[in-house]
This record gives structure tokens, sequence and C-alpha cells, in this order.
């Protein structure tokens, strides 16, 4: 392993192990710093203020889901914390005082946070020349192109999915390119609008046709059979997408609507300019569930 590989290695581990420990000591920094400056000015009630403000803002800063937002809420959260300050001591250089080192300790949160995400986006940026340097037109390129797109998966969502060995009943019957669920705090149906704690993937290096759309329905019968999951999200991740005109995309709608057990199947096609969308945004400070989104949206 050469220097460059040894850096990447390391901050990659210092992101993956490192960033939720780090932010959660700055975290109950913040929390103790704005207790005692809240005291300071005469609040009795500082822990209930610190929870209606703060607390909640700052833990979405765990994942990295869309930035700018998350950014935005803790900023607007910090203006409403100096107005309260202010309401207390009624003398802007007292109110400066008070708030100075609850601004100071929120800066250095986010400056963490921004390190970590400009980690995660180099990471993705990566993934990604990896999926379109990837071969194509040989069955034999068909691993490289899927290795390609699970790593790009496995950091576009990081801290929002995380990528597990399926059930072993699932193992047992199917045979899943990748296998995710989703963590604590990933609002499925608000970012997507389908509700789904499981997300499956199968690749294709080619243009699929509708024996891969059956392919990935079937993986949603199984999961359906069992009572500790509820149907998943399926990604069919293709090089290509089909022509306008493909019968797949009829069949897509048609399984997408006939309900089965009081359940929708839901299986979306994603070519790489879709993956190429969700990096754009990513990279942007966007949410990149927003793809899924409109796709959802298409089938309507």
């Amino acid at each position: 392993m050469d220097v460059a590989d040894q850096y990447l290695d390391s901050v990659e581990q210092t992101i993956d192990e490192e960033y939720p420990n780090d932010l959660c000591v700055r975290e109950n920094k913040l929390k103790n710093i704005f207790q005692d400056s809240l005291v300071k000015v005469g609040c009795s009630t500082a822990r209930q203020h610190y929870q209606r403000l703060l607390k909640e803002h700052v833990t979405g800063l765990r994942n990295f889901a869309n930035p700018n937002r998350s950014i935005e809420k803790l900023e607007n959260s910090l203006t409403e914390v100096e107005e309260l300050i202010q309401r207390f001591t009624l003398d802007a250089e007292t109110t400066k005082s008070a708030f100075k080192p609850i601004h100071e300790c929120i800066e250095d949160i986010l400056r963490c946070f921004s390190l970590a995400c400009s980690t995660v986006n180099g990471r993705v940026k990566d993934a990604f020349e990896k999926i379109e340097q990837s071969g194509h037109g040989r069955m034999e390129y068909g691993k490289e192109f899927e290795q390609a797109v699970i790593g790009f998966l496995d950091n576009l969502f990081f801290h929002e999915m995380i990528r597990k060995r399926p059930p072993k009943w699932a193992n047992r019957m199917i045979d899943l390119d990748a296998y995710y669920e989703t963590l604590e705090g990933f609002d499925a149906v608000a970012r997507t609008g389908f509700n789904f704690k499981r997300l499956v993937v199968e690749c294709k290096n080619k243009v699929p046709s509708t024996n891969d759309l059956m392919q990935c329905f079937k993986y949603t019968l199984y999961f359906q059979d069992t009572a500790a999951s509820k149907v998943p999200l399926a990604l069919l991740v293709s090089r290509f997408a089909p022509g306008k005109n493909s019968p797949i995309w009829e069949l897509l709608k048609r399984i997408f609507h006939r309900r089965i057990e009081n359940e929708s199947r839901l299986i979306l096609i994603v070519d790489i300019e879709d993956l190429r969308a969700m990096r754009d945004t990513k990279l942007k400070g966007g949410d990149v569930a927003l793809t899924i989104k409109q796709k959802i949206t298409a089938l309507g």
C-alpha cells in the first residue's frame, strides 16, 4: 500500500469512526456552555431552552442528508438564542458577552460538520468516476460495474443507510447485489414519498429487460413473506435506461399500482444519468433522495 492509499484509508477511518464521537463531544460542550450562559443572565429554564432551540438541530448533523438545510436550521436557531438572551439582559453588551461562547461553540461544530461533508463528497465523486470508467459491452465487466455502483451508494447515503448481509432466509433464496437498512432518523416518507426501511439493489451493466425487472419483483415477494420485514424499495441500477417506448415502463407502473396484501411494490430503474444527478445534488449540499422522489412521482 502506497502513501496515498494509506492517507485515504486514514481519512475514511476518521469519518466513519471518529466523526460521530467528535460531534457528541462538541454537543455536550455546547449544552454546558449554553446552560452556563443562560444561568448567568438569570434564566432558570436553560435546559428546556436548549432542548427546544438547539438539541434537535445539532443531532441532525449526524448524517449528511441535506447539509445546506441542516446548517440553515442551526444558524436560524442561533438567532433565536441571541434574541432569547437579549430578553433577559435588555443590554447589548451583556447579551454579546453571554452569547459569544455559544456562537463560538456552534461555529466549531459547523467547521467539524463541513469538513466531514467535504470528505464524504470527495468519496462520492471518486466513486462515480469509477462507475463511468467501468467497462461495458462484455459480460465479464458486470462485476466491475456492480462494485462501482455499490461503492457509490455506500457513500451517497453515508450515515443514512447501512449495507448489511441480507437476512439468512433471504440469502438462502435470492442473490442480492446489495442490501441496505435505513438508520434511525431517516424519514423515508418525507424524503421519498414511500415508506421503506430496507433497500435492495440489482445492478445490470446494460439496458435492463423485463426479465431483469421481474427479478427485482421476485425479491419484493420474498421479503413480503416474512413478518419481520416490510416491502423494500428495490433499485434496478442499469448503465443505460430503456427507450421511451419500451414495454418495461408500463410494466413498472403496473407493478407499482397493483396492491398485494395492502402493500405496493416499488421498483425504480436508475441509470448512470440518474446517479450523476444524485452526485451533483450531493456535491451542492442538497438532498439526493429528491431524485428517488421524482421518479416515484413519475409513476403516479
